[in-house]
Order: C-alpha cells, then structure tokens, then sequence
C-alpha cells in the first residue's frame, strides 16, 4: 500500500517547502521587496524543473494531443500557488507568521477532506470518515498549539520591553516635574524609591508612620501600569488567510490531476511557468516597475537565500506525484506535519535568518498532536 512509506515523501516536500519560505524570505528581506523573493523563488524552481522535463523521455514521448481535452482547471496550478505565495507576502506583516500559518493550515485541511470526500478536480473519492476527521481535527490543533506557544514568548518579550520604556517615560516626567517620584528601570517590573531619599538630601526626614502613610496614599493614586495598545488586527484579514490554505488545495489537486493527463514533468514546468509570469507581473507593479528596489542590496544577500526555489521544487515535485494516489488530505496533512517539524529545528538553531526561538515544551507537545492527526489521517 502507497501510503504506508510514501507519507515520508509528503513530510521531506514539507521540510522543503519550511527551508524555501525561510530562504525567499530572507532574500526579499534583503531586497525590501518580499514580490521580489517570491519571484524568484518560482523562476529559480522552474529553471531546475525544466532540467527535469528535457531529461523526461517517457513523459514527452506521450506527445500532447490530450491538451485539447484537458479541462480549464488543470490549467491553474500556477495561478493558485503563486497567488498563495503573493497572498502570504501581503498578510505575514499584518496578522505575523505564525498566525498566517495557522489559519492557512485550517483552510487546507477543511478543504482538502471535502474534496477527497466528493471526488472532486480528479481525485479519487475518500469517504471523510470519523477517524479522518478526528486526525484533521488533531493536526489543527497540533498546530494551533505551536502557533500559541511562539506567540507566547513573543508577548512575554513584548511585555519586558514595554515595561522598562514605561519606567524610562516615568523618570524622564520626574526630571520635569519637582514633585514626581523618581522610578527605577528593572528588567521586568517598575519600583518607587524610598520617598525619604529625596528628604534626607535637602536635611529632612520623616517619621516611619508618616512614610507608611504616604507610600499607601501614593500607592492608592498611582495608576496601574496597563501594556500598550497592540495594533488592532482586523478581523476580515483572517478570512484571505484561510482561503490562502484553500488555495494550497486547490494546487494540489489541479497540479496532480495534470500530471496524470500528461506527463509529471510536463505538469510541473507549466505550473512553474503560469506562476513566474504572475509573480512577475506583482513584483513589477509592487516595486514600481524595479525602480523601488535595492540593488546595492541584493548583492549583500546570504548565498543560501538564492535556493529557495530549489528547495521548494521538492514540495512542488512530491505533491504533484503523490496527491493522486494519496489524495489531497494524506498529502497536506503529511506536509503539514514535516513543515512544523521543520520551522521548529529552525527556529531553535536560527538557520537561514530566522531569530532565534528555543524548543519549548509546549511546542514540543503540539508536534506530537499534530504527528498523530497525520498518521490517523493517513491510515484510517
């Protein structure tokens, strides 16, 4: 049976797919045009695959008089990815990484289980069963709890640094206002002086109930220090962000589904093809035709963050050949599965540019869930 190893081939597309983000990523970073990165990401890719197709002989000596018959859909491959790579560049600075991940990882999984459910764009029909639902339900979670556990530590740091520039603004009134209590920068809370610090060096003092007193009445005035406004997100942005997993599906299938008409090469160069032109077309009017970009720049990249393209190929290449055989749910889900267990080796060793996020436990627990969905997702 194709899925009892072939899983591991989704979960190796996935770690690719985690490596090429990273690397487009940093390049467009670099560039100040994330269009660019993501530009080329997909003519870096359809170079490498182009290889594949000269060296294809079986797949072109089928010809392609089943062009003609194919239907429009086989066609879009290209368009949906390349519209989820422009989608998530646009939304990753509004919602952050994480949170796109997320909602991307929900919209994949709900879709994908319909369209095995139905047969739908050429798959073969695969009831949405009780445990295949429960493992959809698991590999949500899974990564519902990865994503909490980084946003996590992200606010703890928010909340560090926004309480010492409280403290610092606190001093910086005191040095204005004669009657102000001066107010200490610790690393992670504020502390009033002693008010007969100030006393003694003018020659007076005060009695210990007089302080008591005091330091209640300034305690009782003193506003409670409240953690600043984050930028309010707002909620319509969450619906492109679900819809960009939906995309993901879609790709998926459309891409198998043409690669079994005509040939896997052939479905996999014309998919890199349609979604050069299109990222093409969104880095030129995104950079103002390369007038906004950094050239000087570019230059200073990382030699790593020229493959990404390569690095995604091996997502594009393994879903392209397995969605048919494994349908779309086994295929994301094993992607999503090696994806997570990739962004966390690279979180935790900072590889291609990423900060530095330690393994926690939390993260740690949200793998192995979502481990779990995927394998009853797989096998039920």
């Amino acid at each position: 049976m194709l899925v009892d190893w072939t899983i591991v081939i989704c979960i190796i597309g996935g770690w690719g797919l985690a490596a090429g983000t990273s690397c487009t990523g940093n390049l467009g970073k670099v560039a100040q045009s994330g269009m660019f990165g993501s530009f080329w990401n997909f003519l870096s890719g359809g170079i490498l695959v182009l290889f594949y197709w000269v060296f294809d002989f079986e797949g072109r000596s089928q010809g392609y008089d089943w062009i003609q018959n194919a239907p429009w859909w086989m066609w879009l491959g290209g368009i949906f990815g390349s519209s989820y790579v422009a989608s998530a560049t646009m939304l990753v600075p509004r919602l952050g990484a994480s949170m796109v991940l997320g909602c991307s990882v929900l919209g994949q999984m709900v879709s994908s289980i319909i369209m095995d459910n139905f047969g739908v764009m050429g798959l073969h029909q695969r009831s949405a069963t009780a445990g295949r639902i429960v493992g959809v339900v698991l590999t949500v979670g899974g990564v519902v709890a990865v994503v909490l556990a980084t946003e996590w530590s992200n606010l703890k740091r928010m909340f560090s640094k926004e309480t010492n520039a409280k403290a610092a603004a606190a001093n910086a009134d005191s040095d204005r206002d004669p009657n102000a209590q001066p107010v200490k920068v610790l690393s992670q809370s504020i502390k009033i002086e002693d008010p007969n610090d100030a006393l003694v060096a003018a020659g007076q003092t005060l009695s210990d109930a007089d302080v008591d007193a005091d330091a209640e009445k300034a305690e009782q005035a003193q506003p409670v220090p409240k953690a600043a406004p984050h930028p309010q997100i707002p909620p319509i942005l969450f619906i492109p962000a679900v819809i960009n997993g939906v995309l993901i599906s879609l790709q998926a299938a459309s891409n198998g589904a043409l690669g079994v008409a005509g040939s896997r090469s052939f479905a996999s160069i014309f998919s890199y093809a349609s979604g050069t032109a299109f990222m093409l077309l969104c880095a030129l009017i995104t950079t103002r035709f390369g007038r906004t970009l950094k050239f000087q720049t570019i230059r200073k990249a990382s030699w790593w963050a020229w493959f990404g393209g390569a690095f995604g190929t091996v997502y594009v290449l393994s879903v392209l050949i397995l969605t048919p055989h494994l349908g779309a749910t086994t295929v994301l889900s094993g992607v999503v599965c090696g994806q997570i267990s990739a962004a966390l080796v690279l979180d935790h060793f900072a590889l291609f540019g990423l900060p530095k996020r330690r393994i926690s436990p939390m993260r740690i627990g949200g793998a192995v869930v979502l481990l779990a969905g995927v394998m009853m997702v797989a096998f039920l």
